[in-house]
């Protein structure tokens, strides 16, 4: 942990001394965007055991994520806007003013950020998703977040093939500790949760070119 605590503190140092030696006026125009890994290492003892890096809990796929520049409208705010790195490119391609859509749809996964910067109260995605896969035929495990929960299935397991199925609340429980699957009073949002991975995987199966497909 010490290491950990050096390696970050290096990096803000670092990244300081970067954003300082821009000229003022370039500084005024450009917008820096850091984002962490995915997940926590296991090794640091922080996490819960089997929920690190490599897992698609969310101490395995939440990161920071820091933005700096005139687009910003509120500095130092922060928002619980649902947000993935795959929205880093769409952001940097509507900065540019690039198009990224073919025919009545986007090319790629992902959005712009630029509303999430100039309000942090703004939406972004309704859910998100996230997949640990062994290339077909192999096993696949599922996350897929909204606002309050996160839903966790599939069939590889921290590396343990095994199949099941879990519901947290992340708003009570951020740490996933209580599955919520068996609990009737949870059922609904189980489904809706499920419906939604569902409806994913027969996209990506029916056009193997759809953005979510590629994402994988």
């Amino acid at each position: 942990m010490a290491k950990f605590r050096a390696m970050v503190q290096a990096l803000d140092v670092e990244l300081g001394r970067l954003l300082d030696a821009l000229d003022p006026d370039v500084r005024q125009r450009t917008t820096v965007i850091v984002v962490g890994d995915n997940g926590t290492d296991p090794l640091l003892g922080t996490v819960p055991e089997g929920q690190g890096k490599f897992t698609v809990y969310e101490s395995g796929v939440k990161v920071p994520l820091i933005v700096t520049g005139p687009r910003v409208a509120a500095p130092g705010s922060r928002t619980e806007a649902l947000v993935s790195v795959v929205d880093v490119f769409p952001t940097l391609a509507a900065i540019a003013g690039v198009d990224l859509t073919v025919g009545d749809r986007p090319a790629i996964d992902g959005v712009s950020l630029l509303p999430v910067l100039a309000d942090p109260a703004a939406p972004a995605h309704d859910t998100i998703l996230v997949e640990s896969f062994v290339p077909p035929p192999g096993p696949a495990t599922w996350g897929l977040r909204d606002a309050r929960y996160k839903l966790v299935a599939g069939d590889q397991w921290s590396f343990e093939p095994r199949s099941r199925t879990e519901l947290y609340d992340l708003q009570a429980d951020p740490d996933e500790q209580h599955d919520l699957a068996d609990d009737p009073a949870h059922a609904d949002t189980l489904r809706s949760l499920q419906d939604a991975v569902d409806a994913l995987r027969a996209e990506m199966a029916a056009d193997p070119l759809t953005p979510a497909s590629r994402a994988r």
